[in-house]
């Protein structure tokens, strides 16, 4: 882990992918005036007791009977390998026949699991998607498709200039307050998720949502403070701009897969949950001379689509005393 003095006091760029991340990275610099440090590989949640316990953003499950269809919907690409996302630490995804809730549980695969293939066959229950999977050690099974994502392995994320792009556009929807742009970014399988806090509840925002999201009036439950568990609500101009601007129009640092991060009394970490999930980490410091736990970080974990990069899920990151 970088330390946050040193990674204030870097201005070139370094990292795992070689001359295209160099110059990748340039690329973003000159685009954002941002500072990028090392790309490490963290899969450990914020530590710390839990107030609110978390809830993630699961498809919702309507019933009815699984009916295999001749082959995948858009975002699922039998040429790919898959990894799980969006299972708690300590838990597992069960691989059940048939397809659905109520399926028997063939197998089991853990919330880290990578090298997952594709049969082709895909199911529709209401509004989720189930998809069969190779098993590991042989044998098919059935998952629920939210929970599956493209692996790609940091290296090549870290050195993949599409998302540097990303990333840049991201900053300008943000300043410019263009959901129309923000949309565009947004993951097409599962739209934007946003996480107050890296233990909190997730609340998932539906691509269709995102063009009016600037200046929409729905008051929405974005979490619960940690120190006395009341929900933090408001519109998304109210309650989460504000804490987006006050990093990403503060010239951060920001690091490939790993997260730079000031005084706090919990260990910050990347949740584990979305440990097959790359991101981008971007941390706002302390004011010298103020109170140290007065920093900000805000993490965009990035997923790709038919191999292509899109904004998944947005995470906060404070110090906490």
């Amino acid at each position: 882990m970088v330390t946050p003095r040193e990674a204030a006091g870097r201005s070139g760029c370094t990292g795992k992918g070689g001359a295209g991340w160099r110059s990748a990275c340039g690329a973003l610099l000159a685009a954002v005036t941002l500072v990028l440090v090392s790309c490490t590989r963290v899969g450990v949640p914020v530590s710390g007791t839990l107030i609110a316990p978390l809830v993630t953003a699961t498809a919702v499950e309507d019933g009815g009977t699984a009916t295999p269809q001749g082959g995948p919907p858009p975002g699922i690409s039998l040429d790919r390998t898959y990894a799980v996302v969006w299972v708690p630490e300590g838990e597992t995804l069960a691989v059940r026949e048939p397809a659905g809730i109520s399926g028997a549980v063939v197998g089991i695969l853990g919330q880290d699991q990578r090298g997952l293939t594709l049969t082709g066959n895909v199911s529709r229950l209401g509004s989720s998607v189930w998809v069969e999977v190779n098993r590991p050690g042989g044998g098919k099974g059935w998952v629920n498709a939210w929970n599956l994502t493209e692996e790609v392995p940091p290296e090549a994320f870290c050195g993949d200039d599409r998302v540097l792009s990303l990333l840049a556009e991201l900053q300008r929807a943000l300043k410019e307050q263009d959901g129309v742009a923000l949309a565009g970014l947004a993951s097409p399988k599962r739209g934007l998720v946003i996480r107050h806090a890296a233990w909190d509840i997730d609340v998932p925002l539906p691509e269709a949502a995102l063009p009016e999201l600037f200046d929409n009036p729905k008051e929405r439950r974005w979490g619960y403070r940690r120190d006395n568990n009341m929900p933090i609500e408001g519109t998304f101009r109210e309650v989460i701009l504000p804490e987006l601007t006050d990093v990403f129009e503060a010239s951060p640092t920001i690091s490939c897969d790993n997260l730079v991060s000031g005084v706090s009394a919990s260990d910050v970490r990347w949740p584990t949950d979305l440990t097959n999930l790359n991101y981008y980490g971007f941390y706002r410091p302390a004011e010298e001379g103020g109170a140290p736990y007065d920093w900000r970080a805000w993490a965009v974990g990035v997923e790709y689509v038919d191999g292509e990069p899109f904004i998944a899920i947005l995470v906060q990151f404070q110090g906490e005393i």
